[in-house]
């Protein structure tokens, strides 16, 4: 399979051991994903070639993808991203191999928890956030604590003519979002275009 390179999808991978399936992420042939959960985040992501991965086992088969296989194969550096096969054991672009994760219990069905809306569908409005200045609007405001760094958003449900971008038709949102800090503290922070 390839995956592109901006997907880091192992960063949502599980390390809570007593949920072993969420420790590695699993590749779903059939809808030619590659998903990881960790209980609180997922990421669903295209993976394109299943039938072209590298060894001599070049059809790619749904179970799970170990974290140290991706990141070799995120080292290998290859031009079409990340290149590895899995099917029976893991395959990396350069030769080698690597013990695929086939003792783990079953992944839970992820596809339950996927939204059924999509950006611009109707009923929908889209809020596009930069999250990198959202994580350090959090931490300035005082909302880290010792499970991680949270953000709780406030912001106006715009009416539907207000609502509709004219370059796109579809419903965003641009006034400014409150963000709830520690102890009376408040920040904001201004959505982006997607």
């Amino acid at each position: 399979m390839k995956i592109d390179e901006r997907y880091q999808i192992e960063k949502a991978v599980s390390d809570d051991h007593a949920r072993p399936a969420l420790m590695q992420c699993h590749l779903d042939r059939e809808k030619a994903r590659l998903v990881a959960c960790d209980g609180n985040i997922m990421a669903v992501v295209p993976v394109t070639d299943l039938d072209g991965s590298p060894g001599d086992c070049p059809k790619d088969s749904s179970g799970p993808v170990s974290v140290d296989a991706l990141k070799a194969a995120r080292r290998l550096k290859s031009p079409y991203g990340l290149v590895l096969g899995a099917n029976g054991k893991h395959s990396l672009a350069n030769g080698a191999t690597m013990p695929r994760p086939n003792d783990l219990p079953s992944y839970p069905p992820y596809e339950q928890v996927l939204p059924g809306h999509r950006m611009g569908s109707p009923d929908t409005i889209t809020i596009c956030i930069n999250a990198e200045l959202l994580l350090d609007l959090a931490k300035s405001i005082g909302n880290t604590v010792k499970s991680g760094t949270f953000a709780s958003l406030t912001f106006p449900i715009p009416s539907r003519e207000e609502s509709v971008n004219p370059e796109t038709g579809h419903k965003d949102m641009l006034d400014p979002i409150a963000v709830k800090g520690f102890d009376g503290a408040i920040g904001v922070i201004m959505p982006c275009r997607p």
